[in-house]
């Protein structure tokens, strides 16, 4: 899967980023291809969850059209591997997508999960980022109940909770109950 290594302490409210660090990655983002673009913006949306096959499918390509977009990436010093190669240039891919992109890939992250039995708990997170409360809510009472299966009771209350505050977002006071 594409691995985000980290995040940058800047993104969590640590340290602002020197300007012209930003500027060398801000710039070198800038010079990628659309399809080379577009293709980390997935995996930056998509952060630990993505895969080459979820890209392909939500970029409605072959697997083997990523592969000039891929190794742009990896020339570019984006990608090492199958993985950002610096928590910063993922954070500064991810601030380059739109936030009404950023809502859609998440949804369609989260639809790919499902269709490919992805974990519950990740898909609720995708849906919410997505601004699908319901989704998200129905993911989290999976994820509560696999957590209760497991005897992961913290977990169990966690995801209930999450999951409350999603059907309440949603205006399904039966849903929410139900998690209570």
């Amino acid at each position: 899967s594409l691995l985000v290594d980290g995040r940058a302490a800047a993104a969590q409210g640590g340290l602002p980023l020197p300007a012209s660090i930003a500027g060398v990655i801000e710039a070198r983002v800038k010079k990628l291809s659309a399809p080379a673009l577009a293709l980390a913006r997935v995996a930056a949306v998509a952060g630990n969850d993505s895969s080459i096959d979820m890209a392909a499918h939500i970029l409605r390509q072959r697997i083997v059209d990523l592969a000039d977009p891929w190794s742009e990436l990896e020339a570019a010093h984006i990608f090492n591997g199958d993985a950002f190669a610096h928590d910063l240039i993922f954070e500064a891919v991810r601030a380059s997508v739109p936030p009404a992109i950023e809502r859609r890939l998440h949804a369609d992250v989260a639809a790919w999960m499902e269709l490919h039995d992805g974990s519950s708990a990740r898909m609720a997170e995708h849906w919410w980022a997505a601004g699908q409360a319901r989704a998200a809510g129905r993911c989290w009472q999976q994820a509560a109940a696999a957590a209760r299966g497991a005897s992961r009771r913290a977990e169990e209350a966690e995801f209930l909770e999450r999951g409350a505050a999603a059907f309440r977002a949603s205006d399904d006071r039966a849903e929410e109950a139900d998690c209570l």
